[in-house]
């Protein structure tokens, strides 16, 4: 795997870990775990049900919201879900230049850096070759590793800094080594359960 390979991975890696707890961290500083479903069924219910007809809620995030069984919790709540929750529920003041393009490094609200995972998710999610060359990953490290430092907690920081100077290539080969050690083992099982029979 290659420097800009790698580059892309970490990115991915900070978005889907600390980027994302990071968001659910200041999720739940604005909406507290013990009293959501007070505030979804009763307080916004209305206004939620005035999103899902306009569309900015989908139905399967509906179902997230109101589960048939059981209650809602923001640890299944993925970053889109929070995202729109906050927007539209409890920040204020949108970025200057909204949610699509990137702040500049001097914006730093929290409506500013839910714009920023929001815009480097969606070059991720773009992205058609998976890489990312070293001038551009340096710039989006940083300033991802302040997002998530920002809106999280100091563990979080402390997992970015980890996953930058995480060995990618040996935890790859570690991971196709317990993949091979898998299909061994589900082989021998079969083997085995075919001499049986």
């Amino acid at each position: 795997m290659d420097q800009s390979q790698q580059n892309y991975l970490r990115i991915v890696a900070v978005l889907c870990g600390p980027g994302q707890n990071a968001v659910r961290c200041y999720f739940d500083k604005c909406f507290p775990p013990n009293l959501l479903n007070t505030q979804l069924s009763s307080v916004l219910r209305k206004r939620l049900e005035a999103l899902k007809q306009k569309k900015v809620l989908s139905n399967a995030q509906w179902d997230i919201l109101f589960p048939v069984n059981g209650s809602a919790s923001s640890a299944v709540f993925d970053v889109a879900l929070m995202t729109v929750l906050l927007r539209h529920f409890h920040i204020k003041k949108e970025p200057i230049d909204g949610y699509d393009k990137l702040p500049v490094d001097q914006e730093q609200t929290p409506a500013d850096d839910l714009a920023r995972i929001k815009y480097y998710r969606n070059i991720i999610a773009h992205s058609t070759d998976g890489v990312i060359d070293d001038t551009r990953y340096e710039e989006t490290w940083k300033s991802l590793c302040e997002v998530v430092n920002r809106l999280g907690d100091a563990n979080l920081k402390n997992e970015c800094e980890l996953l930058g100077r995480a060995d990618l290539n040996m935890a790859y080969k570690s991971q196709c080594e317990k993949l091979s050690r898998n299909i061994t083992t589900i082989e021998l099982r079969q083997e085995i359960s075919s001499e049986n029979n």
